[in-house]
């Protein structure tokens, strides 16, 4: 299973670290990233009339622009409207079910152009404006695929990139026991003041597992720190609520903003955390 990290300029072969030339198709860097606005969308549609999706690791910033700005993704709709001569019958769609079609929407963008992709796809194209996950996992795909074309790596095959390959097999935390010690007692309450709170630590496989949830001025998140630490993503799903993060250098996945009533309600689904690749 080869893992790119568009992060640095290597990849990973069945926990191999490969480094890349700075002028490999795969090596990228986000050190001149910066805080990307509706007048990047507006200046990056000028110079990609086709609409396609980024391919520079650096744009993600502006796939997260776009997901909470309303008046971009207005824009989007508006320009795509425009050359396709009508209005995308969009149906929200969750990432399984746009990594399901993605591998289509390559190879039709591909062989027949952009616009065609979005025709024929427009669901994928509309959640890989509005998902960094998806799009970073896009972009990953081009990169590779590239990186073969140019015999820079063996062939490979879509699945490899989406079938998430687990590291650490899902385990359920019971609700009834977080939320117990989540829930301030003796009349506590929540405010600003950061709190983090352990919910379960313990071994799985040959890793030990910690995972907690911090809170920090009404913003939430589920904190997972596997040692030693492993390259891939913490998942954590609550009932129809699914959240992915990637683990850092230390091992350590924060998952976030996680709405406050998934982790301190007495009602409600258990928590099922995961480690995949």
């Amino acid at each position: 299973m080869m893992l790119l990290d568009p992060f640095h300029n290597h990849f990973y072969t069945n926990g191999v670290v490969h480094i890349l030339g700075a002028g490999s198709s795969l090596s990228g860097s986000v050190n001149n990233m910066k805080k990307f606005s509706c007048r990047n969308l507006e200046a990056y549609i000028a110079d990609h009339p086709d609409l396609a999706l980024p391919q520079d690791v650096q744009y993600l910033r502006l796939i997260d622009h776009v997901a909470s700005c309303a008046r971009c993704q207005h824009v989007l709709l508006d320009q795509v409207a425009d050359r396709l001569g009508a209005p995308l019958d969009l149906q929200p769609v969750d990432c399984d079910a746009c990594d399901e079609d993605l591998p289509a929407y390559i190879d039709t963008e591909y062989d027949e152009g952009t616009l065609a992709a979005i025709k024929s796809y427009p669901h994928v194209w509309w959640h890989l404006w509005t998902c960094r996950e998806c799009a970073s996992s896009y972009q990953m795909i081009l990169a590779l695929q590239a990186a073969e074309a140019a015999g820079e790596l063996p062939p490979i095959t879509f699945a490899s990139l989406l079938t998430p390959q687990p590291i650490i097999p899902r385990f359920v935390l019971q609700r009834s026991v977080f939320v117990r010690t989540l829930v301030p007692q003796f009349g506590v309450m929540w405010g600003g003041k950061p709190t983090e709170t352990v919910i379960h630590d313990d071994d799985h496989a040959d890793f030990e597992v910690r995972v907690s949830v911090r809170q920090t001025a009404g913003r939430w998140a589920v904190v997972v720190l596997v040692d030693p630490p492993v390259v891939g993503h913490a998942v954590v799903t609550i009932g129809a609520h699914v959240f992915r993060a990637p683990f850092d250098a230390h091992g350590c996945a924060s998952l976030e903003p996680i709405p406050q009533e998934l982790l301190t309600s007495s009602v409600g689904a258990d928590m099922v955390v995961g480690v995949e690749r």
